[in-house]
């Protein structure tokens, strides 16, 4: 019996004491990997927040938005109105737009308390508004919406359409009358943006991501340049720019930052349909040499650069998802790009027109846009 009890007091005084220190060991390994995952994980964290934009998605209030009456044609300037087709050789006059956008006097400023709540009209389907400014910082200047891109993303077709709407485009704006469609971020900020868009087209967005315009040009740096195809007129302007941009093997060219910005930008040598597809362009670009990343350290630079150009009220849990969606896809995932109103006057009626003295884009019945965005959203 003593043999027995000394044998088993020997035992247990002695296996109780390897498991402690086993149990240490492996304690401070768990301890040592979550600071080193807090480390690297923090500073992003902190570039999301800093990007991270609240506005509120509220019920729209019960009183209805009637849709003010067509405004006048202004028939005291020269109707430059081009009923050739755009996407042929001749485009419409180019006309800069006025870069102050006010409201309407006539029409009092209405509040918008914050984003409509719309009910998602198809679960595979994510609507997002991406606005490009020519604020110097997103973060904390409005500006204009130089851009207006919906990037709609379908899991189910496993494609992605990049719509731009136009930025002279004449629209009805809750509170403010008619204007072109890019004064509706300038007068009411995000909010009435979304509103406006989700009203006009039939679409349910509910995110948005409003871009640093200027600053894109440091991101397309961050991803080492992209690779685009020039045309002559395209090569010309930025030569003009004394911009520099070598030539691939390939026949495409290299363009970094600065050049980038410039070729986004480029609206002389059109139209706005012209600039608005180069943007597009640009995106799918830079979507492929992001995509083309496999070392873990550069995606994660790329992706800490990004927050610092951008506010958004998407959730990071939202952003890992869409992310893991598309990069599952690989490249199975199918860009396409359209403009709203579209370049061929076959597809939708539209027309150049003078309001205000202002060179504006005039949609011949917006129930029909709705109708074709709808269709080119949603398929039906």
């Amino acid at each position: 019996n003593m043999n027995e009890s000394g044998s088993g007091a020997d035992s247990s005084g002695i296996r109780p004491k390897k498991i402690r220190i086993w149990f240490t060991a492996i304690l401070l390994v768990f301890v040592m990997l979550i600071c080193a995952a807090v480390a690297v994980l923090m500073p992003l964290y902190q570039a999301y927040r800093k990007s991270h934009m609240d506005v509120p998605i509220v019920t729209r209030p019960d009183e209805s938005y009637t849709r003010p009456p067509e405004p006048t044609f202004d028939p005291t300037v020269p109707d430059d109105t081009d009923d050739t087709d755009p996407s042929g050789t001749t485009e419409p006059p180019v006309t800069e737009p006025d870069d102050t956008e006010p409201a309407d006097t006539t029409h009092p400023p209405v509040k918008v308390p914050g984003i409509y709540k719309v009910d998602k009209k198809d679960p595979d389907i994510e609507n997002i508004l991406i606005l490009g400014t020519d604020s110097r910082n997103v973060q904390k200047e409005r500006g204009r919406s130089d851009s207006i891109i919906v990037a709609s993303f379908n899991k189910r077709t496993k494609q992605v359409k990049l719509v731009s709407f136009l930025r002279d485009t004449y629209i009805p704006i809750e509170g403010h009358g008619w204007n072109r469609i890019n004064a509706a971020y300038a007068v009411g900020g995000v909010a009435l943006c979304v509103n406006t868009i989700n009203d006009l087209f039939g679409l349910d967005i509910q995110k948005f991501v409003i871009v640093n315009f200027s600053g894109a040009s440091t991101f397309v740096d961050a991803c080492g340049g992209v690779d685009m195809a020039l045309t002559q007129k395209e090569i010309n302007y930025l030569l003009n720019l004394k911009d520099e941009f070598p030539q691939n093997s390939d026949g495409t060219y290299h363009l970094y930052g600065k050049v980038a910005l410039d070729y986004m930008r480029m609206r002389k040598i059109d139209s706005d349909f012209g600039r608005t597809e180069r943007q597009r362009k640009t995106m799918m670009a830079i979507y492929s040499q992001a995509m083309a990343r496999k070392d873990v350290t550069q995606m994660y630079n790329l992706v800490r650069e990004g927050f610092n150009l951008v506010k958004t009220n998407l959730k990071l849990s939202e952003m890992l998802d869409l992310a893991q969606s598309v990069i599952s896809m690989g490249s199975e995932l199918n860009i396409g790009s359209e403009s709203i109103p579209p370049r061929s006057t076959k597809k939708l009626m539209w027309s150049n027109r003078y309001i205000d003295r202002k060179s504006v884009l005039w949609i011949e019945n917006l129930d029909d846009a709705k109708k074709y965005v709808v269709a080119m959203i949603y398929g039906n």
